[in-house]
């Protein structure tokens, strides 16, 4: 068992997200493997990858960590979309060929229209199926636009497979399609880049986290009275978002949706709680919410203070803007409310100890 006690707010030098996002791919490979039975197109595929484990680990391992292919792996399951099936196997073929991984023999399967070859940057246009043999891909593939590299192997996907994107758990909001709102693409990329490099100057260790869990962003439009951001529990490493002019916003939109999917590759290993009963206030969401909901606030808080609290100890003016003052206020008051409320009725599991721990110091130091 692993234990995470500085996961909202990693210490100089700390590992735990590497050993985090390491167990979380060793979860996805063996989720893969267990779909060999699934359905005909991933047969083959789970056969090859399952061999390929044994002797390029860390190159298939790169490829589970894309989104594109990991968040089908986590839905994929007896009775879901044959689609997603085939899309599964294609992409795998196809990234594993991109890689200089080749089958010993030919291999034909069906395909949807559009295939999003993240680790290569590059979305294809297919035939509706994809050849792939022992010297590469046969298939006739047409590059799209797609992928716009913003810094640190994160980029700007205008192209998104997810089957969740249209789903909703927010009262308040309609899903997260792609919509540039208007913008270029160039734009949304320098607002990222702008954000990142405030990450990397006053909180590195979190921007160094990212590099790991944080593979693309999705744009999802430009709202003139609110920023929004989501992601979902078992799309780790992709966060949508909408445009804002503003870097520190864009900033705190990464450190949020990075902070719900360390939990939630954590949560995909074990139980962070034990089974509870009841609902209670979250400071992020107007419903009550379940405790889970409770602990993901807190996580996301914590990490969004302490990088105002990092600008004001730097001495950086933007953090000492009377609107920043008022942010930090509203993020420590947000923060210990919802960490008092877990302490109160939150039991954690041994996986959970460390991380609620860390919470309750960080709130009492405040």
């Amino acid at each position: 068992m692993l234990v995470f006690d500085d996961l909202a707010v990693p210490r100089a030098g700390s590992s735990t997200a590497r050993r985090l996002f390491g167990e979380y791919l060793r979860f996805v490979a063996r989720r893969l493997l267990t779909l060999r039975d699934t359905g005909p197109e991933l047969g083959a595929v789970t056969a090859f990858v399952g061999e390929r484990l044994t002797k390029t680990p860390g190159l298939v391992l790169s490829v589970l960590r894309r989104p594109t292919v990991s968040t089908l792996v986590r839905l994929i399951e007896p009775g879901s979309d044959p689609g997603w099936q085939r899309e599964l196997a294609a992409l795998l073929w196809l990234e594993l060929a991109l890689e200089g991984e080749y089958p010993p023999r030919e291999i034909t399967t069906r395909c949807p229209a559009v295939l999003c070859a993240l680790g290569a940057g590059k979305a294809f246009a297919t035939p509706g199926e994809l050849v792939v043999g022992p010297r590469g891909v046969v298939s006739s593939l047409d590059e799209l636009d797609a992928y716009h590299p913003i810094a640190d192997g994160v980029v700007l996907a205008t192209l998104d497979n997810s089957p969740l994107s249209s789903r909703e758990a927010h009262p308040t909001k309609a899903g997260s399609r792609v919509d540039l709102g208007g913008a270029p693409a160039a734009e949304w990329v320098a607002g990222f880049r702008e954000a990142l490099s405030l990450l990397r100057e006053h909180v590195p260790e979190l921007a160094g986290e990212m590099r790991l869990g944080v593979s693309q962003i999705v744009p999802v439009g430009r709202l003139a009275d609110r920023h929004e951001s989501a992601s979902y529990a078992e799309a780790v490493g992709t966060i949508y978002a909408t445009v804002h002019p503003d870097p520190l916003v864009l900033a705190e939109a990464l450190i949020h949706e990075h902070s719900h999917g360390k939990l939630n590759a954590l949560s995909a290993l074990s139980p962070v709680l034990e089974p509870s009963e009841g609902r209670f206030d979250s400071p992020l969401r107007p419903d009550p919410r379940p405790l889970g909901g409770v602990l993901l606030a807190a996580h996301a808080l914590v990490a969004m203070a302490e990088l105002y609290r990092q600008m004001r100890q730097a001495g950086d003016p933007r953090a000492l803007a009377p609107r920043a003052e008022r942010r930090l206020t509203q993020l420590v008051a947000q923060a210990r409310d919802a960490s008092e409320t877990l302490h109160r009725h939150a039991r954690p599991t041994a996986w959970g100890q460390g991380l609620l721990a860390e919470l309750r110091r960080w709130s009492e130091s405040c």
